[in-house]
């Protein structure tokens, strides 16, 4: 891992590309791992702030596609439909 502070760290070994930007597959913050082609592509940004302590801290609703929501859905659904989840 690299560049690590307590609550964010990179996974995974960095590469370059021309604008010398390092580029990684993967980071961690407080144990949630977000990597490159989740399939959790699509969120709805509720909202961005800062608490008493001055954490940074971001609310975001996931949608996920049919394969994912783990209920019986009607056939007339599209393969491309992606649905709202009830968790935050």
């Amino acid at each position: 891992m690299h560049s690590c502070t307590k609550e964010f760290s990179w996974i995974g070994l960095p590469w370059a590309c021309k604008k010398r930007r390092k580029h990684y597959q993967a980071y961690k913050r407080n144990g949630f791992q977000i990597s490159l082609k989740d399939k959790h592509v699509v969120a709805y940004l509720e909202d961005l702030y800062e608490d008493s302590r001055g954490n940074k801290m971001v609310v975001v609703c996931w949608f996920h596609k049919i394969d994912e929501v783990g209920i019986a859905l009607p056939h007339s659904f599209s393969d491309r439909e992606v649905f709202f989840s009830l968790y935050l």
